[in-house]
């Protein structure tokens, strides 16, 4: 997760769907270099924007309450 991706979605007037990838780290077991087959699969959760803060926070805070619920909803999926 990386600091700042609401902002550049605030840039970019889009929404935040906050997504899990789950299963990756069972493909390359630690040591070998080849992948083997597994099942992975994603989970998308509900789209997060900047519409969705509270208004009465300034700017700065918002982009601060928008990557905090991405996560939030993220990690709960």
């Amino acid at each position: 997760i990386h600091g700042g991706f609401a902002l550049i979605a605030q840039m970019g007037k889009a929404a935040i769907a906050p997504m899990a990838v789950c299963g990756f780290r069972d493909i390359t077991p630690e040591g070998k270099k080849l992948m083997r087959p597994m099942k992975c699969w994603m989970r998308a959760g509900d789209a997060v924007s900047l519409t969705d803060a509270p208004e009465q926070l300034k700017r700065r805070e918002r982009t601060q309450w928008v990557e905090d619920e991405a996560v939030r909803r993220m990690f709960a999926l």
